[in-house]
């Protein structure tokens, strides 16, 4: 019940009675390794009790927390041992390099310590915005492409190529990073 993944990507959050518990729903923490989910554990006294703990939420930074216990909303500061990797945020836009109007890009997003795909998006199609959040601390590469229009398109027989246009390597902080990315097909 109401789960929440932390925004890093790093933590699952749920309330459960299925789980060995205090009472009632209690809340719980799986972390996320490679992808898996790993056993669940329970978040303990004080924040579960004998009545039912739900509906839980942190902050980016994930050292603050918000939840429910029997309608009543409580907050407090995250234990160190159980406090998820922190998070930013990747504000950007994609335009036409040429025409400075907004592109559907695709967004790929890989960590080089492990070489997976961290997060993977669409720009939007109407403004060329895209927000994205990943885990502090880490190194990523930014592939972007996106579909020639068929006005502009070289073709292979009846298919359009898509290529790689754009790609930067970054290091998340603690602070947003704004990428704009200027693609061009002509």
């Amino acid at each position: 019940m109401s789960p929440f993944v932390h925004q890093s990507n790093s933590v699952l959050f749920f309330a459960s009675d299925e789980h060995l518990g205090m009472g009632g729903f209690d809340l719980f923490s799986s972390k996320i390794e490679n992808g898996k989910f790993q056993e669940a554990i329970n978040l303990g006294y004080p924040l579960n009790t004998a009545k039912d703990e739900n509906s839980l939420t942190l902050s980016a930074q994930g050292d603050f927390a918000i939840y429910s216990s029997d309608l009543d909303l409580y907050s407090f500061t995250m234990p160190e041992e159980i406090r998820p990797l922190a998070a930013s945020y990747i504000k950007g836009k994609v335009l036409d390099k040429q025409t400075n109007k907004p592109l559907s890009a695709r967004l790929q997003i890989k960590n080089l310590s492990n070489g997976r795909l961290a997060h993977e998006s669409f720009s939007d199609k109407e403004t060329g915005d895209f927000l994205i959040c990943l885990a502090q601390g880490e190194e990523y590469i930014l592939y972007s492409s996106f579909n020639i229009p068929k006005s502009h398109a070289k073709t292979d027989g009846d298919r359009i190529i898509s290529m790689i246009f754009y790609l930067v390597v970054f290091r998340i902080t603690l602070y947003m990073i704004r990428i704009l990315i200027l693609l061009s097909f002509r």
